[in-house]
């Protein structure tokens, strides 16, 4: 980790936020969007940055150096506004994770993500709801804390019972009721 110097807004586009593990295994640790602040943290506190922004597709990035980004502030500092409650934001889904990924069991956690990705960026179809973000089932699995090969056993049955369809360019959940039941 090099101390970062730029500050990234994502314009367009989807993409993931991953970082790599001494033992050589990559974590994602967010999928971002429009409007989605990356490497503000690591610019704005001079911390060595830890993480790399992978693209899921197309993407637009604005880049702001942190001395451009600060003399902006300091000049405009309503823009705080927007700053902080996107740092805020991504500070409560971690917690939000963590409290996931020691209560619940891999179906549910699997569960919320489906749901919340169809919430956050579905377009809705006649069959169900299109999440068009490129995600291979190991990124699910990791997202969720678990294994491929138990992430694969849920899908499988998922698959089946007509609740999600996965594929290379994103998946269709079929029955929204069926995953807000395994959550309870």
């Amino acid at each position: 980790g090099e101390t970062s110097r730029w500050i990234r807004v994502l314009l367009s586009g989807r993409a993931k936020l991953t970082r790599e593990l001494a033992a050589g295994r990559t974590v994602i640790l967010a999928l971002l969007g429009p409007g989605d602040f990356c490497g503000a943290i690591p610019a704005l506190s001079s911390l060595p940055s830890d993480a790399s922004i992978v693209a899921l597709g197309t993407l637009s990035v604005l880049e702001i150096e942190r001395e451009a980004f600060l003399a902006l502030i300091a000049g405009r500092p309503e823009l705080l506004g927007v700053l902080l409650p996107a740092l805020a934001g991504r500070l409560t889904e971690c917690r939000h994770c963590l409290v996931e990924l020691t209560r619940q069991r891999v179906e549910p956690r699997l569960a919320a993500l489906f749901l919340r990705l169809a919430d956050d960026c579905g377009v809705t179809e006649a069959r169900g709801v299109r999440v068009p973000i490129r995600l291979s089932r190991q990124d699910l699995a990791d997202l969720v804390g678990t294994s491929l090969e138990t992430a694969i056993r849920i899908f499988s049955r998922w698959h089946r019972t007509g609740v999600l369809e996965t594929g290379s360019d994103g998946f269709l959940l079929l029955d929204r009721a069926a995953l807000e039941l395994v959550l309870g």
